[in-house]
């Protein structure tokens, strides 16, 4: 497979946690409907022990695509949205950025040193996803249900094509499928960072 240069892009999304029996309901509806897609993913987080990416509303992993194949992605907060910068990295890449923190990109590269030494970035975790996906119109909806530790549990995501667009269509489906949805939803590699900070 030929890699590709680095990719960025803009996502805007609009998420919301979900209880087991609302993800139960969402998913009985869904994955019934013709073009509905399901699979899993595995993500790695990257930071430093005191989490400054974090805390700089920066967060690294790299997602497993298929066999020798792997997504590293730098996600920033920007006044228009949240900016994704992507690379698609090999097996041995990954390796030698999880055992030794060498990061294939000079780029990425560049942008982490803006808040901390390479030196300092640490694997940090796992997370799995089994994921439903369900795209209509102009929007994409994403039923996830997700393994760290010994913790499940679930979510929901709008990507659109503003905040605007998916915040509505949020409160639509919510709205449809009786939703309690909160203004305090913490993001997967944020639950994950605080399950370790528990456990640590």
């Amino acid at each position: 497979m030929k890699i590709k240069k680095t990719t960025h892009n803009f996502e805007y999304e609009e998420r919301a946690m979900l209880s087991s029996d609302e993800y139960e309901s969402l998913m009985k509806y869904y994955q019934n409907l013709e073009g509905a897609k399901y699979f899993s993913q595995v993500n790695h987080y990257f930071d430093s022990k005191d989490f400054i990416l974090k805390n700089n509303m920066i967060l690294l992993r790299v997602r497993i695509i298929e066999e020798n194949i792997y997504e590293l992605t730098l996600k920033t907060k920007e006044d228009k949205g949240t900016l994704e910068t992507n690379k698609i990295i090999t097996y041995k890449k990954f390796m030698k950025l999880r055992d030794y923190s060498k990061v294939p990109s000079k780029e990425i590269r560049r942008r982490i040193k803006k808040v901390m030494p390479i030196k300092n970035l640490e694997y940090i975790g796992q997370l799995k996803t089994e994921r439903l996906e369900y795209k209509e119109n102009d929007y994409l909806i994403v039923i996830d249900k997700n393994y760290y530790g010994d913790v499940i549990d679930f979510n929901i995501e709008i990507e659109a094509q503003s905040k605007k667009e998916a915040k509505k269509i949020l409160e639509s489906v919510s709205k449809k499928f009786s939703i309690k949805v909160s203004d305090n939803y913490m993001s997967k590699s944020k639950r994950l960072f605080h399950y370790l900070s528990l456990i640590s």
